[in-house]
């Protein structure tokens, strides 16, 4: 072997080596996996109660697949909001202790500022820490320090946990009431009336589909007087119309839902897409269509010499 290859595999074993004590690091011990509150998986939950000091309880149920609210209000559930709060479940806790160790009360935990109640599962929120900012969180015998993630939304009450669609999860309509103008499926096909064919049937599926997808920014608890234009949304499978009072301010388009309770705040663009029948522009009218410039603009842009784009 000549000289030149021999150091070559000298230098290859040292490489060798280096990697293996990078990749193993010996002397150092893998730290244990910090533990989490319980073993039990957000999804094996098909009950969650939310009781909370001078606020009525809360009650969520999971009935095939999908949340509903049982109590206080009868309407469909934010899952994803039930989902981020059931994550408590898996959250890390560094530190507990025995509760026949500590006096509750001093730890906000006697009576406790919030309770769940997961199927057969509590769970008590009490203070934070001063220094860490953790809550106090009591299961069972042991009261642990966890994240503060979880407690606020234990306080919204029960319009924080409705849906945000105001016709619910996947809603399939088969009639829209509003003020002035009314949609029907007839044929498998939208109709309006009165009659706008000047709209076309794409404006027309358009407007449903705008209904079928709403999403409010916030539910909130219905507020006094309710006054507002009545709107009525029949939906396939459900025996009463969903009634609604509408009514426009520069902030919000409200939803208001006088028989549930609620209200549903939309951002003040859906007005257009929800209560009006959007009419295509006719050609040749000056209007701008799909990012062209009409007639007029081209020539004041030629007249102050900048000539068409």
């Amino acid at each position: 072997m000549s000289r030149r290859a021999a150091l070559n595999l000298l230098l290859l074993g040292a490489v060798a080596v280096l990697a293996a004590l990078v990749f193993l690091q010996p002397g150092i011990e893998t730290p244990p996996p910090v533990p989490t509150l319980t073993d039990r998986a957000p999804d094996s939950v098909a009950r969650l109660r939310i009781e909370r000091s001078g606020q009525t309880a809360v009650l969520l149920e999971k009935r095939e697949g999908r949340w509903l609210m049982v109590e206080p209000l009868s309407l469909p559930a934010n899952g994803f909001r039930i989902q981020t709060l059931l994550e408590v479940l898996g959250a890390a806790t560094e530190r507990s202790y025995r509760v026949q160790d500590l006096e509750l009360a001093r730890f906000g935990l006697e009576p406790p500022q919030a309770s769940l109640v997961l199927d057969d599962l509590r769970l008590d929120f009490g203070d934070t820490e001063s220094l860490s900012g953790r809550r106090y969180l009591r299961v069972g015998d042991r009261v642990h320090l966890v994240t503060d993630r979880f407690y606020h939304l234990t306080v919204s009450g029960a319009p924080g946990f409705v849906h945000l669609g105001p016709l619910g999860p996947e809603p399939q309509p088969v009639a829209i009431e509003l003020p002035e103008l009314r949609l029907r499926l007839q044929g498998g096909r939208w109709v309006a009336e009165p009659e706008r064919p000047e709209a076309g049937a794409d404006a027309v599926q358009g407007l449903v589909d705008a209904w079928r997808t709403a999403q409010a920014i916030t539910v909130r608890a219905l507020e006094p007087p309710g006054a507002g234009r009545p709107v009525t949304v029949t939906l396939t499978g459900q025996g009463e119309p969903l009634h609604f009072l509408v009514s426009e301010t520069p902030h919000a388009l409200v939803l208001a839902r006088p028989d549930a309770g609620v209200q549903y705040h939309l951002p003040v663009e859906s007005a257009d897409r929800l209560l009006r029948l959007r009419v295509p522009a006719p050609p040749g009218d000056g209007a701008v269509t799909d990012g062209a410039e009409g007639p007029e603009a081209l020539e004041e842009r030629e007249e102050e010499g900048a000539g068409p784009r």
